[in-house]
């Protein structure tokens, strides 16, 4: 058998299920994806079932996103669901593997999820626009993307199709703040 400590295999596990079946305990390991997945699935939920205290017009805009967020948090489900069954088949077929989650790969998930946290209070302070735009730009640099000949256009191209098709199409009037 070998040991794949330092192998990549290691950084992808999530929980391990412990059950005990005719006096051999059988360890079942869910993979991460699946855990994320399925608290993503919870949030967007969450969002999705609050959008419906709005009128319609102002819901529209919550609910395509939670939908989205929903519709991706679905597919990494099903992602992580086939890395489940992968990953027990190999142990059960013997290989070693050795199941660990370090804090170095939840660092970058967690200062996303801060990010994140601060666009959705800042909305209420720039407004929609700014904080978008904002949000977009250092997100992009925190993922590590820096061709400025790309990133001014992507972000400049989605307010403006953010603004034609929700504001002026729709009709939905999005927070307003100190800048815009």
């Amino acid at each position: 058998m070998t040991n794949n400590v330092g192998s990549g295999l290691n950084d992808s596990f999530g929980l391990i299920c412990e059950s005990e079946g005719e006096n051999m305990k059988i360890n079942k390991y869910v993979h991460q994806d699946v855990v994320a997945s399925v608290l993503l699935i919870a949030v967007s939920l969450f969002f999705l079932i609050g959008s419906f205290q709005y009128n319609l017009q102002n819901r529209m805009f919550p609910m395509c996103i939670s939908i989205v967020s929903l519709a991706f948090s679905v597919r990494t489900l099903q992602v992580g669901i086939r890395k489940t069954k992968e990953l027990n088949y190999k142990i059960a077929n013997g290989e070693d593997i050795v199941p660990q989650i370090s804090m170095r790969k939840l660092k970058q998930p967690a200062i996303g999820y801060a990010i994140m946290l601060l666009y959705a209070v800042s909305i209420g302070f720039l407004g929609f626009f700014a904080s978008s735009a904002l949000f977009m730009l250092v997100m992009m640099l925190f993922m590590g993307y820096r061709k400025w000949k790309v990133i001014i256009p992507i972000i400049i191209g989605l307010e403006i199709f953010i603004f034609f098709f929700f504001v002026r199409f729709v009709g939905l009037r999005l927070p307003s703040g100190i800048l815009f």
